[in-house]
């Protein structure tokens, strides 16, 4: 199972998707070599990402060869991106998502992709250039470019061999069979919940309302898929009115507004229980990122807004990696990244991570007991 997005590839990034479909009959010579570009309608454009690591000259010079073998008005885009701190362009889930094939110099940058980028394993073309090239070594073009002139043809060949609508209408029924099951999941599992627990339910209501008479319900503006807002429903777990007293919307772990029982029910996250009405009611999944509420979402701009493209859930993959204790950036960048990679086999396991770390009660607040969540 994949891992979170290592620190060196993770960085914000708002970039435009798409390319133009252009087409052009050329012919290029280029060091005695000569690439003849189909004609007109004979293939498809490629988006092609060129990788490296620390000597980050190299993908650059790689976009530029290529760009020349095509000649002017290539068919295919290409783009450049490095994992290192000090490249110019890093690698993020966007690029590759963008990428049609992803080229990197060395074999051993395939692993980078297959260990954090597993769905797009299958796009990885190993150049097979010598990291030990200096970075501006005069051999360095001689290297790359029967290497990129090779890379060509098949982009070519590739981009020709466009998907059928039988092949297309077979992903798109594979898609959603996925999301049926996710959703069929959802109903079973939270309605089975709800039914079975429902004498231990009452009886946290019961405790919460006997304590100081206020109501059993916390309910907050939360936004869901596609930044659609809805009603959240939690155990109340903290004196009416707490959000205008002491650290407002924040929470500590010694919190004097904290009843009694909230405490016992945040501990043991049983304060959230009620969202499985939501998952009922379709607003909510078991599994996904944090719902967030309105002030959040507002300044959630650009590439993160991808978040908002799953419905929020009780676990996600954030939550299993730290829950509070993942800063605010890391934990946007998780969701962003759960939202690509999503898969019923991913779920499984955020399920499976989440119900042994529920016991371990890890990051119920944050660094130094206090859940300060921006925007709040």
């Amino acid at each position: 199972m994949a891992a979170a997005d290592p620190p060196e590839v993770l960085a914000q990034a708002s970039l435009e998707l798409g390319h133009p479909n252009r087409r052009h009959d050329h012919k290029i010579t280029t060091n005695d070599h000569k690439h003849n570009a189909p004609r007109a309608g004979s293939a498809e454009p490629m988006n092609v990402l060129f990788v490296c690591t620390e000597n980050i000259v190299r993908s650059p010079l790689a976009v530029t060869l290529f760009q020349k073998l095509q000649g002017p008005g290539g068919l295919h885009e290409a783009r450049a991106a490095g994992t290192a701190a000090h490249a110019p362009r890093r690698l993020t889930t966007r690029e590759i998502a963008w990428a049609d094939l992803v080229a990197v110099m060395e074999r051993a940058h395939q692993e980078l992709i297959r260990t954090y980028w597993p769905r797009h394993a299958g796009k990885v073309v190993v150049l097979d250039v010598s990291d030990r090239l200096p970075p501006h070594d005069p051999r360095l073009p001689e290297v790359l470019e029967p290497k990129l002139s090779a890379l060509l043809e098949r982009c070519d060949r590739t981009g020709s061999e466009a998907l059928t609508p039988v092949k297309e209408a077979g992903g798109a029924f594979a898609a959603t069979l996925a999301r049926l099951i996710k959703r069929l999941f959802d109903v079973a599992v939270s309605g089975a919940i709800l039914a079975l627990g429902a004498p231990f339910f009452a009886l946290i209501g019961l405790t919460i309302k006997l304590e100081d008479g206020g109501p059993i319900f916390f309910v907050q503006d939360r936004v869901g898929e596609g930044g659609v807002g809805f009603r959240c429903y939690k155990f109340r777990s903290m004196v009416e009115g707490a959000e205008k007293r002491g650290l407002g919307g924040h929470v500590a772990e010694n919190d004097d507004r904290l009843t009694r029982v909230g405490r016992v029910l945040r501990s043991w996250t049983l304060d959230e229980v009620p969202q499985l009405f939501n998952i009922l009611r379709g607003e909510m999944s078991i599994v996904g990122p944090r719902a967030w509420i309105p002030s959040q979402a507002e300044r959630c701009t650009g590439w993160a807004r991808r978040r908002f493209e799953m419905k929020p859930g009780l676990a996600g993959w954030a939550w299993i990696h730290g829950r509070n204790l993942v800063p605010w950036d890391d934990r946007l960048r998780m969701d962003v990244w759960y939202v690509d990679n999503w898969s019923l086999r991913l779920d499984a396991y955020i399920l499976a991570r989440a119900f042994v770390l529920l016991f371990q009660r890890r990051g119920v607040y944050g660094p130094g007991g206090i859940t300060q969540d921006p925007h709040v």
